[in-house]
């Protein structure tokens, strides 16, 4: 069984898409190059994988048990226990992430710090610290924050709004992860300063043969700030997740590494798990429902 054919993309990339334009030659300014390859896709065959990229998604709801693990290039690696619930609703995937504990360490941890984020056309992302406390909505520079301090994650790099983006261009064909991938530039929109000032445009490589993610980069000009690499693919319950992804600060170059330990899916969660008025704590299922990892 070839994994690539039969992979469902969850949590962070569940409903990740490419969008295109049309294909030209040369410049497109901003150093925008378009390379040129016997094996370029046309604009038709961009428009189908994003199509069917965007409404790619898992077989139900689902719950994952996590770990980040923050290994800085220099001193101790600490590592944070969480948990998180997807679902999709008719405006896209939508995530609840909750953040439970961490190591003793100069950094004070007021758990737990709780997210709700909803993707899609009109991205939002609310956050509170404390079981009792009430949702706040974050914009602007708060969506670029750490989730929590000393961990290069933040609520924009799980949100990914740069999904519905407009302005693409084809950057041609590469080997990625050992496979062969088709790589797109993105560019925030211009008529929103907070992304113009932290981002110029992200890169995301994707497998020619099966559309599956394998890299994203994020850039300011020319030199990379970030990337997500996607390490490890996983089987649960008869369907496939993204088990391990590490997140690189390209000039730092510490490592942030998001591991599944334990999962379930084909769930059917409540809708009040993901509303922000609802206080309450989401639904938690019994050990039996889950499969260790």
């Amino acid at each position: 069984m070839n994994l690539f054919r039969h992979l469902k993309l969850p949590l962070l990339l569940a409903a990740l898409a490419m969008c295109f334009t049309a294909l030209a030659q040369g410049q497109r300014g901003g150093a925008r190059t378009i390379i040129p390859n016997v094996n370029l896709i046309d604009q038709a065959e961009g428009r189908e994988r994003m199509d069917h990229f965007r409404a790619q998604r898992m077989e139900g709801d689902f719950i994952f048990f996590f770990e980040l693990e923050h290994v800085p290039r220099r001193g101790s690696a600490r590592t944070f226990l969480g948990q998180m619930w997807g679902a999709w609703n008719e405006q896209g995937p939508i995530t609840r992430v909750r953040i439970d504990g961490a190591p003793e360490g100069p950094e004070t941890f007021n758990g737990p710090i709780e997210f709700i984020i909803q993707n899609g056309p009109e991205p939002k992302a609310w956050r509170r610290q404390g079981r009792d406390a009430a949702f706040t909505l974050l914009s602007g520079e708060a969506l670029f924050e750490p989730i929590v301090p000393g961990v290069h994650y933040s609520v924009f790099d799980l949100q990914m709004p740069f999904i519905y983006w407009d302005d693409f261009d084809y950057a041609g064909p590469a080997r990625v992860q050992g496979r062969s991938a088709q790589r797109f530039f993105i560019y925030p929109p211009e008529n929103d300063p907070i992304f113009q000032e932290n981002i110029d445009r992200v890169r995301l490589a994707l497998d020619d043969g099966y559309n599956a993610l394998l890299r994203i980069d994020f850039y300011d000009g020319d030199r990379p700030m970030s990337s997500f690499r996607i390490r490890r693919f996983k089987e649960v319950q008869g369907q496939y997740i993204v088990r391990e992804i590490d997140l690189i600060d390209e000039r730092a170059r510490d490592r942030t590494k998001f591991t599944v330990n334990s999962a379930s899916v084909g769930l059917q969660l409540p809708e009040s798990t993901f509303d922000p008025e609802h206080q309450r704590s989401p639904i938690q299922l019994a050990p039996r429902f889950f499969e260790d990892l």
